[in-house]
């Protein structure tokens, strides 16, 4: 080994770790490891330096130039360039720009043709990269350490430089907003998201065809069937009904702010109590632009005096009152909308154009509600009584309701042919097709059935200081059907039934006359339903909005209970690695080896050596069963998949049919009373227990994020492991791309450590720093388009690295990306001859290590020996391997013998082990000396 020794760079796994832990788990492990483990290999700290590294931004390689008017921002981008970004990324059209206008739409709306020489996965990095320069990317500075440690081996000493290239900062994009909002605002929609945009990337990577050329084969036109209603179902997820239940939140406080009054028993309260805080709000303002000297111009400090006067004189007059009240509180709501819109808005372009309208337009319908009432009552009408806005507000909520409903009928519909066409779809030979499509019924799957349940537990928590609100307010529905002594009798008997002590509520007497609401516009279903015959009483809307939760709550129950079955079946498959994962097996089995050997530390030296023999070959086969039974288990996930979609379908399509029969008269009636009755009668036992406990465990696994990922990784590691994968192919935030910010700092340090001098660069990566390592460094040995071909090195700045070598744990390439987004990972498992697998020139290294254990539910073996059927593309799952070289005849076989022989173990270049019984952490830790000796095998 020269002078100049080995850098050696640890890259670490789930972005919940702190700076520098990494590095110093993997410098512990070195130092503490038995000299014997690593033939008589020590390893000693010397010095620790911190570096400060200036980042530039990693410039693409084959994007088009430089665009010449930065669009960071939401409020950047045109309505047309928003709408078309809202639709599909702009990875998949020409010159990946959407149009500015109009006029240019026809031809962006077409996917661009694609080059067979394109490698799509490198593709991507560049497309990201691109967009990364084109936004405003800017220089920044990173903060590391540098930890010098000497191998002593045989004599001699050779200096090793660790670094780390930390990146969990990058890769949460929280910013102000509180990290269970963020997570909760991933999990929800980036999933469907995510899936959208992986059949829309399989059909233009598996139909490669000009603009305007006719699809060929039936599965060929049923698979821009099924993107087509992807795209659609996803848009009108994210872009519609997101924003008609964040509607019925903020109706929900406007019912809060009502019920002030009524809690307090006081008319003028709520007046007071708004108007006070308005003004002094105001006044405070004022004060801080008045003070500012540089302000000279009156419009900055103007406006807050003048609201601040038109409070105080508000106060002064009764009839005013109610007005100004729900002036303001509208206007709080508002802001407050305006605030999540503009947020979601730099993450799902369009959001902020349709989430104005919609709101814009209730606010109009519940004005005119509002005026219509006041012009038949406003002779009853006493001025200080809010009676009219609670109307209005009830009214609002009824629209939404209303739409939501038809929601669920154009949904219900699309989802039974999207689910059809994708059946045929499927029928395409080979594994990518399949696989993209079972991604996108799980992305859109998920997304809708957590958003349900999230809307479901938030509206159950807030359904009681709704009810408490309106408990003395008389309302008669103007849309829905509602039968008040039916529903107060419902609600008593399922009180009694209830068995707990409870007792009906007692609607306290108003008082002043309630006023009868007049509606603005009835339909035919209230009408049948004779709401107009009978006065109602003061409680009719506490119980109305009751009501109404539980009618457009309880048929959704069920589709949480199909995600349940999904649930449980991960949940079998994962139980295993999860207890291994705690150590709780791991421990008993090594304690029963110590109490064995303790019990028969005597026996002669054959007798021992037998003992030993059989308890690693029950070892083996303990290791083995735990490895199949995980592959088993995703090798049918993808059926379980389908079979939950088409339930979910099912269910959709039966709540779109009662939704119906609710809107419609006749014999459709009829029929959607008879659905709408079974499926509420199985969904009322699961509504409470299932959606809050199901939400509640959500919320535990974000509060207690950092807490669990620290402790109990087992537990947290699948929400942390679906953010990173999310934020691997995030693309909004245009100015926070994570791919890009993470690939221009790991550049800046391989520069960095190329300058020193280093003769060599071992990598060594856990989790998804194997796969941020690997496409790094397969990017930079390419250009930008085209794969690497054996001889090209990693090149950062026009200087070729010098020779790196790499070893992965826990990596998740395949079985994780390559099985989920196979059209963007195909050189993963790519055939090359009976060999599955990438290559080490594939990612431009001298030689690559996979170590892994047996039950990683995340990432396991990388090659696998499979017979060529004439796919190009092998299958992720398959775990079967070639025996000549180390001995082993599946994945989850260490090598035979141990440790391997000389000769073949330093001339493969690509080499795998299983490390034995375990799951995706501990890999660092002080026992793992396997681990220690495989660094060494390539310091060495």
């Amino acid at each position: 080994m020269g002078s100049k020794g080995v850098a050696l760079i640890v890259v670490h796994g789930v972005a919940d770790q702190k700076p520098g832990d990494t590095a110093r788990a993997v410098v512990d492990l070195l130092v503490g490891t038995d000299p014997a483990l690593l033939a008589g290999v020590t390893y000693a700290v010397r010095s620790s330096d911190s570096i400060a590294l200036a980042i530039e931004p990693l410039p693409p390689r084959q994007a088009p130039p430089r665009r010449a008017v930065a669009t960071p921002r939401s409020e950047d981008r045109s309505l047309v360039k928003s709408w078309l970004q809202s639709l599909r990324s702009d990875f998949q059209r020409q010159g990946w720009e959407a149009p500015e206008s109009v006029k240019a739409f026809r031809s962006a709306a077409a996917g661009p043709p694609i080059d067979a020489g394109t490698d799509r996965g490198i593709a991507a990095t560049d497309y990201l990269l691109a967009k990364h320069r084109d936004n405003g990317a800017g220089r920044e500075v990173y903060e590391t350490s540098r930890i010098d440690v000497e191998r002593t081996a045989g004599g001699a000493t050779a200096q090793i430089a660790v670094y780390e290239m930390y990146w969990a900062d990058l890769s949460r994009l929280s910013g102000a907003l509180p990290r269970i909002v963020t997570e909760m605002f991933t999990m929800v929609f980036r999933l469907s998201k995510l899936g959208r945009d992986t059949v829309d990337e399989a059909r233009s990577a598996l139909f490669p065809r000009r603009v305007g050329e006719p699809p060929r084969r039936p599965f060929e036109r049923a698979w821009n069937v099924t993107d087509a209603l992807q795209i659609a179902l996803d848009w009108m997820f994210a872009n519609v009904l997101a924003l008609l239940f964040a509607q019925l939140f903020l109706l929900a406080l406007v019912f809060m702010g009502l019920g002030v009054a009524t809690l307090f028993d006081s008319r003028v309260l709520l007046h007071v109590l708004l108007a006070g805080v308005v003004a002094v709000v105001a006044l405070l303002v004022f004060a801080y632009r008045r003070r500012d000297t540089r302000l000279k111009d009156t419009g900055t400090w103007a406006p807050p005096l003048a609201l601040a006067a038109a409070c105080a004189g508000a106060l002064s007059s009764p009839p005013l009152r109610p007005w100004l009240s729900a002036l303001l509180l509208v206007t709080a709501v508002t802001a407050l909308y305006e605030i999540g819109l503009r947020i979601a808005d730099d993450r799902f372009p369009f959001v902020r154009v349709v989430g104005r309208c919609l709101w814009g337009a209730l606010l109009l319908l519940m004005l005119a509600s509002a005026v219509h009432e006041i012009a038949g009552v406003g002779d009853r009408l006493d001025p200080e009584i809010f009676d009219v806005g609670w109307h209005a507000a009830i009214f609002g909520v009824e629209l939404t309701l209303w739409l939501v409903k038809w929601w669920w009928i154009a949904a219900g519909v699309l989802l039974a042919v999207w689910f059809v066409a994708g059946l045929v779809a499927a029928r395409r030979p080979g594994y990518e097709a399949k696989a993209s499509l079972a991604t996108g019924r799980l992305g859109l799957a998920l997304s809708l059935v957590t958003f349900l349940t999230l809307t479901m537990a938030i509206w159950a928590l807030l359904t009681t200081v709704i009810d408490i609100s309106a408990r003395s307010v008389a309302y008669s529905p103007c849309i829905f059907a509602f039968d008040e002594d039916q529903v107060q009798k419902r609600e008593t008997a399922r009180i009694a039934a209830a068995g707990d002590g409870a007792r009906p509520v007692v609607v306290p007497k108003p008082a002043y006359a309630p006023i009868q609401s007049s509606c603005l516009w009835r339909t035919a279903a209230s009408v049948s339903a004779g709401i107009s015959t009978h006065a109602p009483t003061p409680a009719s809307a506490g119980l109305f909005l009751a009501d109404r939760y539980r009618s457009s709550t309880a048929s959704f129950s069920l589709l949480a209970a199909v995600l349940l079955a999904l649930v449980a079946y991960l949940g079998a498959m994962f139980t295993p690695s999860i207890l291994a994962e705690l150590k709780l097996l791991v421990g008993r089995a090594r304690e029963k080896a110590k109490k064995h050997a303790q019990r028969h530390g005597g026996r002669p030296g054959p007798e021992l050596e037998a003992e030993r023999l059989r308890r690693r070959d029950r070892d083996r086969i303990r290791v083995r069963r735990l490895g199949r039974w995980l592959t088993a288990g995703f090798q049918r996930l993808d059926v379980v998949v389908g079979a939950v979609a088409g339930c979910g379908v099912v269910i959709g399509v039966v709540i779109a049919v009662a939704f119906i029969g609710e809107t419609a008269l006749g014999s459709w009636a009829a029929l959607a009373a008879r659905a709408q009755d079974g499926v509420v009668g199985l969904s009322q036992a699961l509504l409470k227990p299932l959606v809050l406990t199901t939400a509640g465990i959500a919320a535990a696994l974000t509060l207690l994020g950092g807490v669990l990922s620290k402790y109990l990784p087992a537990l947290r590691a699948p929400l942390d492991i679906a953010l990173d994968v999310d934020n691997h192919f995030r693309e909004f935030p245009r100015a926070a791309i994570p791919r890009a910010r993470i690939f221009s700092r790991y550049a800046a340090l391989l520069r960095h450590v190329a300058a020193q001098g280093h003769e060599r660069i071992v990598v060594v990566a856990h989790s998804q720093g194997t796969v941020i390592s690997a496409e790094l460094l397969r990017f930079l040995a390419s250009d930008g388009a085209a794969p690497p071909q054996p001889g090209d090195l990693p090149k950062v700045s026009g200087v070729t690295l010098p020779e790196l070598r790499l070893l992965t744990l826990g990596c998740p390439l395949r079985q994780l990306y390559a099985a989920r987004f196979p059209t963007l990972y195909r050189w993963v498992i790519a055939r090359r001859g009976r060999v599955t697998g990438p290559r080490a020139h594939d990612v431009g290294v001298a030689r690559w290590i996979n170590g892994f254990c047996s039950g990683d539910y995340v990432g396991r073996w990388l090659w696998s020996d499979s017979p060529d059927d004439g796919d190009p593309v092998g299958h992720p799952m398959l775990d079967t391997t070639d025996r000549a070289p180390f001995g082993r005849d599946f994945a989850y076989d260490g090598f035979d013998p141990v440790p391997p022989l000389a000769l073949p173990f330093a001339s493969a270049k690509e080499v795998e082990v299983c490390l034995g019984f375990g799951a995706h952490t501990h890999y660092f830790e002080s026992d793992q000396a396997d681990v220690a000796w495989l660094i060494d095998s390539l310091v060495a």
